[in-house]
């Protein structure tokens, strides 16, 4: 049970405590410690926490794959949206980028840094704002690219969308 506390040793302190985790732990330890008595065997209790664990985190992982589908490309995130979407190739695309709650939140200057089909002919280009957090940018799509690849920066942060930045498919896209 007490396994399932996370703490810090310098300085000391819980850093994550669950009482519902630590119910449920002290009856899964119950029911394991009646096995061992029964079977005489370390051997059962073993297999069987291991069992409750598979069921658990196949339940956890279950539940977050049918509680959160896949965003469209229209809102990345809920920070960068595209017009149109998905880009066509040669052609503009307006890219609109929200700060607000993001790596970026207060900033008062922002750039976009983009390229394309795995971050070729990379660019940096100033954003205007347009208020209420919001700054945009038109830029135009290469006749060739396949993806626009991009992220925002104000010179000394970056929102790179959780680390995997933005990677968006032009329309009638071809190949890997």
């Amino acid at each position: 049970m007490l396994a399932h506390v996370n703490f810090t040793l310098l300085p000391f302190r819980i850093t994550h405590f669950s009482p519902q985790q630590q119910l449920f732990c002290i009856g899964l330890g119950l029911y394991y410690a009646l096995v061992f008595y029964r079977t005489r065997s370390l051997l059962c209790p073993v297999l069987a926490h291991g069992f409750s664990n598979g069921i658990i985190w196949t339940l956890v992982y279950a539940t977050i794959a049918l509680a959160n589908p896949q965003a469209t490309h229209k809102t990345l995130s809920g920070e960068a949206t595209l017009s149109p979407t998905p880009p066509v190739p040669g052609q503009e695309v307006a890219l609109t980028y929200r700060v607000a709650g993001g790596p970026l939140a207060g900033a008062t200057q922002v750039s976009l840094h983009c390229g394309f089909d795995g971050w070729k002919q990379t660019a940096d280009a100033p954003m205007s704002a347009i208020g209420a957090g919001k700054w945009s940018l038109a830029i135009k799509t290469p006749a060739d690219a396949r993806q626009l690849d991009f992220v925002f920066t104000d010179g000394t942060r970056w929102d790179n969308n959780g680390g995997r930045d933005w990677h968006i498919r032009t329309k009638n896209a071809r190949g890997p």
